[in-house]
């Protein structure tokens, strides 16, 4: 199951999924409460910040974003500041927002918490205040979200309801989302409100309430897995239900099929909020049954998610690589860290694409003692992952006489294996550990070697077949905003701020030839300008304060992110665009945040950032050249 689990979520790939219901804006507002109001018995909050993000539908949608996925967003919002902020929010996640309606006659949904800091760092929710219009959508409002639907449901992969009876999914409109979806041989998921009536529902892929909305549906609580199984019984036959997945906290979810029904369990979790669980449960299970899997194994995956979700502030999103290292983790405790060599090298292999550090050390261990324990810490202290080789009774014997080892294999791992500082420990026949070495460590790496090299020769040629008009076009409109005053702007993060610099520099100064200097600014990562962006406001504005003061109408913005989706740059991308600024993007991922952003983008596509670098700067070096020979007449 946990290989399986590792090649289901590397493979996940990016559906896009439609996200039906209530968007909502989740405001935070911090601050220490350190005295009580001469006022009233209440706490005075000294406010230090106030931070936003994406609730409701809106979560799910961030939720889909993080897993890789493309979210289609359908839904109504006010014509209000709030709204805005929502719309900006889901559009920097990667949401597609052409399908949130705004409308006069109701606020955007909002629920700001007030959250005490003590002694200015442990957060506690002190009070909740909710603006919202719960009466349903007129007749009109609910047409037009249903013919929008219908359009957008020709493009999507699956479709999800999110219901939190906000007046958007009434009964009619509910029922005929279902039908349409049924009609194009589309999968629609439900989270359900907490309602005693389920019929609006009903012809629904799949539901899932958590224990306390099953027990308003079923008439009786949900306490055990016996009444999560008569509950779910009823209902899926009931509504005609292809699923019925039932999240029961601690204890996992409950899964009914037409032909089976089990408890999936799970982790148990120190929970610290408890918010979002659900729509990340939504989320991963939509983009799970999207990419063709089983109930069981979505089911599965979405009890990491949910998991993970729960020990985090807020309404947080999850990342492939967090249930990546999740499911490595669960395995390693669940099997021990006793590994053979070859199922080591499979599993060293994920923790190198998340780029730990493997640290190796062998030795026979047979008496251990503080030497041993002090040097071992040593070796955690030097990487993420450490992997201890340990010589077999018989390679004892060889190396140090027929009366060793004293304690045989299988207790000198025991030991070891109890150690923290040990991750994973393999048992070795020869006298010395090369061969091991040349297994786990050597082998790899020549292989990444050669793998790089071969994967360096085919982003060339790829970019000699498909990059070369966009390098051209980009050329272009970088001469002609040059030839017509324009600037160009260039950002990016760690390795890309070093290339951004490179970029400026070769059009300021000279790439091959003499001619005038070229406006080219790189916009600073220097630490002072950062750290005093980053105090002030937020990390993500590192760029777009520079955006705002320096940026107008018929400049560039080259903007470089190998990921796609940088948070400064994505935001710096979509300022410039607003203030009429073309946006060219340099990119590591297709149909990225930033691509979607972006009028020309040039995507140099590979797992390894440093492969993805490389054709970007022999990208970058052609494009310089080009337009340097532009102004020299060449």
């Amino acid at each position: 199951m946990y290989e399986e689990l590792l090649k289901t979520v590397t493979n996940l790939g990016s559906p896009k999924v439609l996200v039906v219901g209530d968007f909502m804006l989740d405001a935070y507002v911090y601050g220490d409460a350190l005295r009580i109001s001469p006022e009233a018995p209440v706490p005075v909050l000294k406010v230090a910040k106030t931070e936003y993000g994406c609730g409701g539908a809106g979560s799910v949608a961030s939720d889909l974003a993080a897993l890789g996925a493309v979210p289609c967003c359908l839904g109504v919002i006010g014509e209000d500041r709030n709204g805005q902020t929502l719309k900006r929010m889901l559009t920097e996640a990667g949401a597609d927002i052409t399908g949130l309606l705004s409308v006069e006659d109701r606020p955007t949904t909002t629920k700001q918490r007030l959250i005490g800091l003590a002694q200015h760092r442990h957060r506690q929710q002190l009070m909740r205040m909710d603006e919202e219009a719960t009466e349903p959508l007129t007749d009109q409002q609910c047409e037009k979200i249903l013919q929008t639907y219908k359009d957008k449901l020709r493009e999507v992969d699956i479709v999800c309801l999110q219901d939190y009876d906000k007046g958007l999914l009434v009964p009619w409109l509910c029922r005929q989302m279902i039908q349409s979806a049924a009609e194009a041989g589309k999968k629609v998921i439900v989270d359900p409100s907490l309602i005693s009536d389920y019929s609006k529902y009903s012809g629904a892929t799949v539901i899932t309430p958590n224990r306390r909305e099953i027990s308003a549906a079923a008439g009786f609580e949900i306490k055990t897995a016996d009444d999560a199984a008569r509950a779910a019984e009823e209902l899926v036959e009931k509504l005609k239900l292809q699923a019925l997945v039932i999240t029961l906290d601690k204890e996992g979810a409950y899964l009914k099929t037409a032909k089976s029904g089990e408890i999936i369990s799970t982790r148990q979790r120190s929970v610290y909020d408890v918010t979002g669980a659900g729509d990340v449960v939504l989320a991963t299970l939509a983009v799970a049954l999207a990419a063709g899997c089983d109930y069981k194994t979505a089911v599965q995956l979405s009890n990491i998610t949910g998991g993970i979700e729960v020990e985090k502030f807020g309404a947080a999103t999850v990342t492939i690589e967090e249930i990546i290292n999740e499911i490595i983790s669960q395995n390693r405790g669940k099997d021990g860290k006793v590994r053979s060599v070859e199922s080591l090298v499979d599993e060293l292999g994920w923790h190198r694409r998340q780029n730990q550090r493997i640290v190796f050390t062998n030795g026979c261990f047979d008496v251990v003692h503080r030497g041993h324990t002090e040097f071992l810490k040593f070796c955690k202290l030097q990487g993420g992952i450490t992997v201890v080789g340990v010589n077999s009774d018989s390679s004892v014997k060889a190396i140090k006489g027929p009366g060793r080892p004293i304690n045989n294999q299988y207790d000198r791992v025991a030991v070891l294996a109890a150690l923290e500082t040990v991750d994973y420990i393999t048992v070795f026949d020869e006298p010395d550990p090369l061969n091991l070495i040349k297994k786990i460590m050597e082998k790899d790496v020549a292989k990444r070697i050669e793998a790089a090299i071969g994967t360096h020769k085919k982003m060339v040629a790829e970019l000699e077949a498909d990059g070369i008009e966009t390098i051209a076009a980009a050329a272009k409109i970088i001469t002609s905003a040059l030839r017509e005053g324009g600037r160009i702007f260039i950002c990016g993060n760690g390795g890309s701020a070093a290339d951004a610099q490179h970029i400026a520099a070769e059009l300021v100064g000279r790439f091959e030839c003499d001619r005038q200097a070229l406006a080219a600014v790189a916009l600073t990562t220097n630490t002072s300008i950062i750290t005093s962006v980053a105090n002030d406001y937020s990390y993500e504005d590192v760029f777009t304060r520079q955006v705002e003061a320096l940026v107008n109408e018929g400049d560039i913005l080259w903007a470089i992110s190998t990921s796609g989706s940088s948070s400064n740059v994505v935001a710096a991308a979509a300022l410039a665009k607003e203030k009429g600024a073309d946006v060219l993007a340099f990119t590591g991922r297709s149909d990225s945040k930033l691509e979607r952003i972006a009028d020309i983008c040039f995507c140099a596509e590979d797992k390894s950032t440093a492969r993805s670098q490389e054709i970007h700067q022999l990208a970058y070096h052609i494009i310089c050249a080009l337009v340097e020979q532009g102004f020299a007449g060449g």
